[in-house]
């Protein structure tokens, strides 16, 4: 009797213990409840997370790549890839002939072996703009990621690092055949050319944004800060910009960054300067702003090669259309006895020459301090193109100014 006593004691001591537990189990959790309730609304309380800009480059064109391929999923509704990258959120297209997708700014949330990292971006395509906010979470430990769709406003908390603590914590990513992180090795030559097909797209598309890109002190030499001017100038050059890819570069580290030099199908020249991430300036030309590594280069020529330097200038005048700069070389009495105005000379331009020109071997005669440069010109590589010829009169100057007539016969 005693015994069971004893055991019924024990059992009931047991029982208390439990619905003491239980009690205290459901109070904590009601407390946490409580306080997460409390610190939704009452964002003072929060315990956010500090979250940085994303500054590894590689990693920038390597997140672009995997989103650019998720898109290219959806254009196809390949449903068994899409499910495979976005176990939930799925991204819906706002466009269905538009899944270009361009990365505007990414932030970055580290973790023990993941990375959660926030996406603003927009597709592109033909002047069309539809702007995305993402998330890609990547899982180093099984070489995975997934991405998930977002919004401006979660996107704009990460910007200000306004992410609750909780989300600091690993996740896995199951790998499959879609999920697996191809590592890439973006070169400077293709980030040269993303550089230069961005600036063309905005030129064409989105000219006030191209406007603002320009290097200041260009912009302000070239266009006189004109918007309009700047505009006018893309107009008259928009067939050869569309058509425009390039053929030859260099490349100067500084640091992290680059400056690249390209040279495209037409000759141009163009100077970008990048300067963070997914950030740059351009300079359309190596002769607006003769800047002392051009001086150096041009005091070393000979007369001839200044000759010959100074007619590319002018055949690359002609080309964009900048007759006022051209009016301006033209040798005085030349110009009063031929071309009055510039509209006159303008339309002698226009007639004289092809909307586009590439020049061939020239011919240069030395006649007092005059030479006498034969021109042979085209109007593309084919061989089938239609070809011209002038002769140009022309006198150097004091440092890199010359001027310039025609032969009028």
């Amino acid at each position: 009797m005693e015994k069971m006593t004893k055991i019924i004691i024990a059992i009931m001591v047991v029982i208390i213990l439990i619905i003491i537990i239980t009690i205290v189990l459901l109070n904590l959790n009601k407390t946490l409840i409580e306080k997460e309730q409390k610190e939704a609304d009452n964002p003072e309380t929060v315990a956010f997370i500090d979250i940085e800009e994303l500054t590894n480059k590689n990693l920038f064109f390597q997140i672009q790549y995997n989103i650019n391929e998720y898109y290219q999923y959806l254009q196809e509704k390949n449903e068994e890839a899409i499910k495979s990258i976005s176990k939930e959120n799925i991204v819906t297209l706002k466009n269905q002939n538009n899944y270009n997708f361009k990365a505007m700014s990414m932030y970055v949330l580290d973790k023990i072996s993941n990375i959660t990292v926030y996406v603003e971006g927009v597709t592109l395509k033909e002047g069309i703009e539809d702007i995305y906010y993402l998330i890609v979470n990547i899982d180093y430990s099984n070489n995975t990621f997934e991405i998930i769709n977002s919004s401006k406003e979660e996107f704009e908390n990460a910007k200000n690092s306004k992410i609750l603590s909780k989300y600091k914590q690993d996740i896995i990513i199951t790998k499959n055949q879609y999920n697996r992180i191809q590592e890439i090795n973006i070169t400077d030559f293709e980030i040269l050319q993303y550089y230069f097909e961005d600036y063309k797209y905005k030129a064409l598309y989105k000219t006030q944004e191209a406007f603002e890109i320009i290097d200041n002190e260009y912009r302000q030499k070239k266009f006189g800060n004109s918007f309009e001017t700047y505009k006018q100038y893309i107009n008259d050059n928009i067939n050869r910009l569309k058509d425009a890819n390039i053929v030859k570069h260099g490349i100067t580290r500084n640091g992290q960054y680059c400056t690249y030099i390209a040279y495209d199908n037409y000759n141009n020249y163009y100077k970008i300067i990048e300067t963070d991430i997914n950030k740059y300036t351009i300079i359309l030309d190596n002769y607006t702003i003769e800047t002392n590594e051009f001086l150096g280069e041009y005091n070393k020529l000979s007369a001839k090669e200044k000759v010959h330097t100074n007619i590319d200038k002018i055949i690359k005048l002609i080309n964009e259309k900048n007759y006022t700069e051209l009016y301006q070389s033209l040798n005085n009495n030349f110009k009063n006895t031929y071309f009055k105005t510039q509209v006159e000379f303008e339309s002698y331009v226009k007639n004289k020459f092809f909307d586009n020109n590439l020049v061939g071997a020239i011919e240069i005669e030395e006649e007092g301090e005059v030479y006498i440069v034969k021109v042979p010109y085209k109007e593309s590589l084919s061989t089938a193109a239609d070809v011209g010829k002038i002769t140009i009169n022309m006198k150097l100057g004091e440092g890199t100014k010359f001027e310039i007539s025609f032969n009028m016969q």
